[in-house]
């Protein structure tokens, strides 16, 4: 910055000495940020609580950039080309509370020393810079922190103990990284993490262990990996867990009861765009409180009419894009009592069955044949929406059926009509 410039930007402070925040502007150039505002000028007079310096095409932060803002509480730095911060830059913000340097050039966050002072930080947030390595004792101070975000960067590895010390922290993104896999101790001691992003990395394998202190934790996203194995009993401590991402990955099946024990808060369960070939009885037998899942774009030929038995509470279930060529509807949603919304679009099917005749003699012994129907399809009548766009041609005569389904739950049809309805479902004519 030329001197006239430096000059003006000093006569703002001290016209501004009552101000608690301060803006360099956009696209103020800057080689050295020292050089731009220190020039003579003693800081010590103000009391600065906020300073935004972003898009200033700084480079570099060295010792005396921010030496006398000791009541600084929030520093923007986001959008430069920042290289190096200098080990002693932040040493006189012990007040600071949030630090950006989003969209730099950091290639590696590697001296302890360099955040050593910043006891009192609530968010760090360095996204979208060309970060390597960390070292592990770089966080060491960062005991009051909340959120950590390095999404975006180039990190391959995390050793264990690099957010050991972080037992306050609510938020973690690691998200559009390198990571091949993630040590069984890397998030020991985040008793009090909330959410956790570690899609679009290369992991591969989930080991049992690797989440066991998260049990706080509500939002898991894994997705836009390559995972292709989960080791059973990998989510079992995480009972406070309600959203579980799981799309984009290479997962072939889901074993029994044990691969989702212990998450009896999920709410929502992702799995689309896998390589599911079947699913087992007991695949989603802990789930009693999943309320939407997704298993679209998978390779499901068919469906076990247990299948889904545990799902009481669910609302929204996604099949598109699969390969089912036929469904019993009852005999498979029979215990999902609150389905609100199914999606079997862009799969093979030829049918929907919804109750034959042989099934109607079987159960008609003891009641009478109204009665049957009433029963067997009370299950299905809270459905508000069923896609079954480009499937089998021969499917569109089963569509009727599901309008004559939706018309069975109506107040306003009589007694008779309702009759004429349950026999068009049944097939006669």
């Amino acid at each position: 910055m030329d001197l006239v410039k430096c000059s003006a930007l000093i006569m703002a402070f001290q016209s501004n000495r009552q101000h608690s925040s301060f803006s360099l502007g956009v696209n103020e150039p800057s080689e050295n940020l020292s050089n731009q505002v220190i020039f003579h000028f003693d800081r010590s007079k103000f009391n600065l609580k906020r300073i935004d310096i972003s898009f200033s095409r700084c480079r570099e932060i060295n010792e005396d950039t921010f030496r006398y803002f000791t009541a600084l509480e929030e520093l923007l730095m986001d959008e430069n080309q920042i290289k190096s911060i200098n080990e002693n830059a932040f040493q006189d913000l012990t007040n600071l509370r949030h630090l950006f340097v989003c969209k730099n050039k950091l290639e590696q966050l590697d001296n302890p020393k360099t955040f050593s002072y910043l006891t009192n930080l609530n968010q760090f947030l360095a996204k979208s810079n060309q970060i390597k390595y960390i070292n592990p004792l770089v966080f060491s101070s960062f005991v009051n922190l909340e959120k950590l975000d390095l999404s975006f960067n180039k990190i391959e590895r995390l050793e264990r103990g690099t957010f050991e010390n972080l037992t306050h922290l609510k938020e973690l993104n690691l998200e559009q990284n390198k990571l091949i896999e993630i040590d069984c101790d890397l998030f020991n001691g985040l008793r009090r993490l909330e959410k956790l992003a570690i899609s679009k990395n290369q992991l591969s394998i989930l080991i049992k262990g690797t989440f066991r202190d998260l049990v706080a934790l509500r939002e898991l996203r894994l997705n836009d990996n390559s995972i292709r194995f989960i080791e059973d009993g990998t989510f079992c401590e995480m009972s406070s867990l309600e959203k579980l991402n799981l799309n984009a990955n290479k997962l072939e099946k889901i074993g029994g009861e044990q691969l989702f024990r212990g998450l009896g808060s999920l709410e929502q369960l992702q799995l689309r765009q896998n390589k599911l070939t079947h699913l087992d009885e007991a695949s989603f037998v802990n789930l009693t409180r999943l309320q939407r899942l997704e298993l679209g774009e998978n390779c499901l030929e068919r469906l076990s009419e247990r299948t889904f038995e545990s799902l009481v509470m669910l609302r929204e279930l996604f099949l598109d894009a699969n390969r089912l060529r036929e469904l019993d509807l009852i005999l498979l949603f029979k215990y999902l009592k609150c389905l609100e919304e199914l999606t079997l679009n862009s799969n093979q099917l030829e049918r929907v069955i919804f109750l034959n005749r042989k099934q109607l003699y079987r159960r008609s012994c003891c009641m009478e044949e109204d009665d049957v129907v009433e029963r067997r399809f009370q299950n299905l009548l809270s459905l508000k929406k069923i896609d079954l766009e480009n499937n089998h041609p021969n499917l569109h005569e089963n569509i009727s059926k599901l309008e004559n389904l939706k018309l069975l739950s109506s107040s306003e049809l009589t007694p008779i009509e309702k009759c004429i309805i349950r026999r068009k479902l049944l097939g006669y004519n």
